[in-house]
């Protein structure tokens, strides 16, 4: 009987053991939810806290920067496009199809409203600035450069809530009735839908675009 006795005894102690184990092995795997201790203390050495304060909200603020720097970054992006055509007309009238009111004979939708000077039309002349309400585009227009004698017209252009961009365009004299239409874009996005819009400015795309301008102006000029 005494054996039994012990026997059981061990039984049960091993039993209590292991159970002990197990809770303790689970409290490990459990993971404590998070706390927080207020306390307060004793401020021993104001100097030193006032220092330690002033860098932290110097790391604060920079963080806070970088945050907003890392945030206009990512709607930020530039492309540069440049192409050229031909058309069967002097410089001098190809020219006029490039000026404010001369693009309405080519452009859909095209129907400038002067700023300044505050005129019944848009006059082709540098620092003039106009608007264009375009389907669902709105956008204020400045001239960067309109200079006659060389063939040159050069604008700026912001489309709300999107982008800005640069467009110059110089035509080489060819010859007789004949010129070379120089066209260069800059776009800068300036929101996200900004963004988009860059993105479907490929190589591609532009070059499709200079072949309709072709298209289209030689048929305005016939």
């Amino acid at each position: 009987m005494k054996t039994n006795h012990k026997l059981a005894l061990a039984v049960l102690a091993g039993v209590s053991i292991g159970v002990a184990g197990a809770q303790a092995i689970h409290a490990q795997q459990v993971k404590a939810p998070p706390g927080y201790v207020i306390a307060e203390v004793e401020v021993t050495d104001p100097a030193t806290l006032q220092k330690y304060g002033a860098k932290a909200v110097g790391a604060l603020a920079i963080s806070g920067a970088q945050s907003e720097l890392s945030r206009e970054k990512k709607a930020t992006e530039q492309v540069v496009r440049e192409g050229s055509f031909e058309l069967d007309t002097s410089a001098d009238k190809a020219l006029l199809f490039f000026t404010p009111e001369g693009e309405r004979a080519w452009v859909k939708g095209w129907d400038p409203k002067p700023v300044y000077p505050p005129q019944a039309d848009v006059a082709f002349k540098t620092n003039a600035v106009f608007r264009v309400d375009q389907e669902e585009e709105r956008s204020l227009w400045t001239i960067v450069e309109a200079n006659s004698p060389e063939h040159i017209a050069e604008y700026i252009f912001v489309v709300e809530g999107e982008r800005l961009s640069r467009v110059r365009v110089q035509i080489q004299p060819l010859g007789g009735k004949h010129c070379r239409v120089r066209v260069r874009y800059v776009n800068t996005a300036t929101s996200e839908k900004g963004l988009s819009f860059v993105a479907s400015v490929t190589e591609e795309s532009y070059a499709q675009k200079m072949q309709d301008w072709h298209r289209i102006l030689s048929a305005a000029i016939q």
